[in-house]
């Protein structure tokens, strides 16, 4: 996975998946971010670099859909959550993206070991693990 920078959507695997959730039927949406999230959940602390890339992509667009919160500035960030187009967040996909961020922020995930000894891995956790508690907190 080719990283550019910190963000949620600052990667390959984010950006592609971005597209695809752009570009797919408003009606299909939901279940594209379910799925992201699902993958990295499941996977537990073994998910993948990329499906973790995938599931924190889809949960900052929980969030965003939730709360209406600005994303971070990223020309990959799809572009469906600014236009009114977010998607359907109830307590079973909320729930679902912090066990997927949980998957992430694992020691032995995939993501964590493409960040260990990186210049911005704390930047890194800190982003996500602040993504994380906004998730959290919403649940409240």
């Amino acid at each position: 996975m080719a990283t550019w920078h910190v963000g949620p959507f600052d990667n390959d695997d984010a950006a592609d998946w971005c597209d695809s959730l752009h570009e797919a039927p408003a009606a299909e949406r939901r279940e594209i971010v379910w799925r992201a999230l699902e993958v990295a959940a499941l996977a537990r602390s073994d998910v993948t670099a990329a499906d973790a890339a995938r599931a924190v992509a889809a949960a900052a667009v929980v969030l965003h859909s939730l709360t209406g919160a600005p994303q971070p500035n990223s020309p990959h960030m799809p572009s469906l959550s600014f236009c009114g187009d977010a998607i359907e967040v109830d307590d079973a996909l909320l729930a679902l993206a912090v066990q997927a961020i949980d998957a992430v922020l694992a020691q032995t995930s995939g993501w964590r070991r493409q960040w260990a000894d990186d210049v911005e891995e704390d930047e890194a956790l800190t982003i996500v693990g602040e993504l994380r508690t906004r998730l959290t907190d919403t649940r409240s």
